[in-house]
């Protein structure tokens, strides 16, 4: 693999990243807290929470073990397994989704289209591995921007075609819709066959250790919506959310790293040293604590100009609460070492610990010191989660 190579496609996929997630924290959420009151907008954000928990639990659970997998089939020239699996994803969420929704205060026209914005994004999450299997990061930056471009077309022509407000999932799901579409234009996947193959059994339960994994992930990345909202209400919910938005927008550009990085490590023949994972790990940590020098330099005016509505509320927490997203950038740019090296088994015991850690420990923080006891609960909790993740990778590494 030549350097050249590797650093095109860590910058197409960075590139890809600021596309869609610029666009959703730069337009789409700022546009949303406009249009709604600060308790409405901060329901919002618990449902897209909620959603975006099921996606990535199920669509980036296929996808990153279809990577994982990807030799073992190649070694043996198989095909199957996938799309079995990925019917019963669909099925499961969908089951998941008419339990959760009874909860919401979701009409019923939005009821219908979580479901639906749900289920698009695990085949849109799942099928873009494609582009990860083949390494072509070009066509993974057309789907990304296509989607962002989705999200700006929707908002812009809001006050002539639609109203929003009572069906506001709509902005979510056209998107989606389009990202589909150009994947079933550039892919193969769908087409194969539903068999099972030899691999079938292994694949299956991997499944349900990565899905474990990344629900127990997500579930704590919109842990502030979890533990804040049913605590402390909407308004904090939102309030959270503006005063970290700058630390998360660093994950635009150090995420799609680690989606590079777990590609590369899945290709046949790839060997990791324990040299470059820890030097991966520290150039991680020096490029985060300069983020947060720009945050402490330029963040006050960022955080006015984009939530002018919530500045106030949000701005006495904003060097104290952006520490928690950049230590989750840490964390995950040691995640897919430790996914590809590390036991599913060890990894499933150590997250279960850290989540009811967290939960514990978050909520005690929230229900006595409120937002700012949440905050440094967050940080308490993120620096260990970091520590034991380079700890795992280290020790796997040495043998």
């Amino acid at each position: 693999m030549n350097i050249k190579t590797i650093s095109k496609d860590f910058a197409l996929n960075i590139l890809s990243a600021v596309m869609l997630t610029g666009t959703l924290q730069l337009f789409v959420y700022p546009w949303l807290a406009i249009k709604n009151t600060i308790a409405d907008y901060g329901e919002i954000l618990t449902i897209m929470g909620l959603a975006n928990t099921l996606m990535a639990a199920s669509g980036n659970g296929l996808n990153n073990l279809r990577l994982i997998q990807h030799s073992k089939y190649e070694k043996y020239r198989l095909i199957g397994d996938y799309n079995i699996l990925l019917s019963f994803v669909l099925i499961f969420n969908t089951i998941v989704i008419f339990f959760l929704i009874n909860y919401t205060n979701l009409n019923p026209v939005n009821k219908l289209s979580f479901l639906i914005l749900v289920l698009l994004g695990i085949i849109r999450i799942y099928y873009s591995v494609t582009f990860r299997l083949n390494i072509n990061y070009k066509k993974n930056f057309v789907l990304n921007t296509l989607l962002a471009m989705g999200y700006l077309i929707v908002i812009n022509t809001n006050n002539f075609v639609i109203n929003l407000q009572p069906n506001w999932l709509i902005l979510f799901i056209l998107p989606e819709i389009i990202a589909i579409i150009y994947i079933i234009r550039n892919s193969d996947l769908y087409k194969e066959q539903f068999v099972k193959t030899i691999l079938f059994r292994d694949t299956g339960q991997k499944l349900m250790g990565l899905f474990y994994l990344t629900l127990i992930g997500n579930i704590m990345i919109y842990m502030d919506r979890n533990v804040l909202y049913p605590i402390l209400g909407g308004t904090v919910v939102a309030v959270f959310f503006a005063a970290t938005v700058i630390g998360k927008a660093g994950g635009i550009v150090m995420q799609p790293i680690a989606g590079v990085l777990l590609t590369y490590f899945a290709q046949p023949g790839y060997h990791m040293s324990l040299k470059r994972y820890w030097l991966i790990n520290l150039i991680v940590s020096f490029f985060c604590v300069l983020a947060y020098l720009v945050i402490c330099f330029a963040g006050d005016d960022i955080l006015r100009y984009l939530y002018p509505t919530l500045y106030d509320l949000a701005r006495p927490y904003l060097y104290i609460a952006n520490i928690i997203p950049l230590l989750g950038i840490i964390a995950a740019l040691a995640q897919p070492a430790v996914l590809k090296l590390v036991s599913i088994q060890k990894q499933c015991i150590f997250q279960t610990i850290y989540f009811f850690v967290y939960i514990l420990v978050c909520f005690l923080g929230a229900k006595f010191y409120g937002l700012i006891g949440f905050c440094y609960a967050n940080i308490f909790i993120g620096l260990i989660r970091v520590m034991v993740l380079w700890l795992l990778g280290a020790k796997a590494l040495k043998g």
